[in-house]
């Protein structure tokens, strides 16, 4: 299941419908769930530390209830233009993984995949969705997290 546009804030009151959705729909045993989120947390100036952190531990924690066997592995996000806000969304989200470290991993930072040192242009569409490109250097990178 893929979900795209949302916050920490508006993915938060529902991942544990879609979790749930997942685990009763399909039947398979889940080893991975992928997970990119924070990206749009940085559009239009940052979020409350608090706030976020909170948010960030509800969706993990919602998916891990969900599908209690499976890993959460995470993103760290990347935008043009919020390199820094996105660095600080990064440390929250280490800081968030940290005590859940049981069922959850960083597996790929965006900032160094994505960005390229050419501020995404090789890479995205828009500095902040990955090409074609993008995804032939993102998709090895969720593998290797993957162990494969």
């Amino acid at each position: 299941m893929s979900l795209g546009g949302y916050t920490s804030a508006t993915l938060a009151p529902v991942t544990a419908t879609y979790a749930g959705y997942v685990a009763t729909t399909y039947t398979d045993q889940y080893k991975y769930v992928l997970l990119t989120l924070g990206v749009n947390d940085t559009l239009g100036g940052l979020p409350v530390e608090a706030t976020f952190k909170t948010d960030y531990a509800k969706v993990l924690d919602d998916i891990h209830s969900a599908l209690p066997a499976a890993t959460v592995l995470v993103a760290l996000p990347w935008a043009r233009d919020r390199t820094a806000d996105c660095a600080t969304v990064s440390g929250w989200i280490a800081d968030v993984i940290s005590t859940r470290a049981d069922f959850a991993a960083v597996a790929i930072d965006e900032a160094v995949l994505i960005e390229n040192g050419d501020n995404g242009v090789t890479y995205t569409d828009d500095g902040v969705h990955p090409n074609a490109a993008g995804i032939a250097v993102l998709a090895p990178a969720w593998k290797t997290a993957m162990g494969y």
